[in-house]
């Protein structure tokens, strides 16, 4: 699924390189989710099957993992990943998000991971996903928030006015632009529903000097979600200062001492 000036940010390598740099913190924080031993685990959009073969060990041979995606590579990457976990509590199936409101009825959890970015209406489908699923089962949310990244070495002002031009540009069906990524707004669209219980968290990564490659290429290519959104109304001065800045070549901010990035993911989980 790419936007409209061919980005995609549901491929392959764009989703593994956002977990290489996370890996560990992530890892940690999915063992902590209400997912069980036994659990019937949904996973919607799963894109490569990196969090579904974590998943596939959590809920062990008595529970199953279904992954989802639109996306042939991920559902081939998927299937290679999950093959290599040598569990045999796993499925996967090249299919559109949206089936996920019919197939969701059997499921104790369903996973909805960088997933509402993608759907027209996020209120909607949450909605229709509760009304599905039986009373106990759980849905978990998790979304970017590009209004909390936070650069040092960096003038406020500029990373600002950047993030407020993205905020003002214009959508279409295929543009990711920066208020499609939910984050702090996932709260403001499931109060709209009576659940039994919620909860949220926020799952801060911290990036600093001496960064590595995947490093960088995950802070420019961040970056470049906001710098390259369709019809922004950034000035031209202000995209200079963040190609100097974050160049993969020679960007000066890889290089102080003190650089540092921080970047929060905000986590609903939903009770029925």
């Amino acid at each position: 699924m790419k936007n409209s000036y061919g980005h995609d940010y549901t491929s392959h390598d764009w989703l593994t390189l956002h977990f290489e740099v996370k890996s560990n913190e992530r890892l940690i924080e999915i063992s902590e989710l209400p997912i069980f031993k036994g659990d019937r685990v949904l996973d919607v959009g799963c894109g490569p099957g990196i969090f579904g073969s974590y998943i596939s060990l959590l809920i062990g041979n008595k529970g199953h993992i279904h992954c989802i995606d639109h996306d042939e590579k991920n559902i081939i990457q998927a299937q290679e990943r999950l093959s290599s976990t040598k569990m045999t509590n796993w499925s996967v199936n090249r299919d559109d998000l949206m089936s996920a409101i019919e197939l969701c009825k059997i499921y104790d959890v369903v996973i909805l991971f960088n997933v509402l970015s993608y759907v027209s209406n996020p209120a909607k489908f949450l909605k229709d996903l509760s009304s599905n699923m039986r009373r106990g089962a759980r849905i978990i949310v998790k979304d970017f928030d590009m209004l909390s990244i936070k650069f040092n070495c960096i003038d406020d002002l500029k990373l600002s006015s950047l993030i407020n031009a993205s905020l003002l540009c214009s959508r279409d069906s295929l543009s990711l632009s920066c208020d499609a990524f939910f984050g702090r707004s996932v709260p403001f669209i499931y109060r709209q529903h009576n659940y039994a219980c919620h909860n949220e968290k926020i799952l801060t990564h911290f990036i600093s000097h001496p960064f590595s490659k995947s490093d960088e290429l995950y802070i420019f290519e961040t970056v470049n979600i906001l710098l390259k959104q369709p019809h922004s109304s950034i000035d031209f001065a202000t995209k200079e200062y963040f190609n100097s800045a974050f160049n993969l070549n020679n960007g000066w901010f890889y290089e102080k001492d003190e650089a540092f990035m921080i970047e929060n993911e905000f986590v609903s989980i939903l009770t029925i």
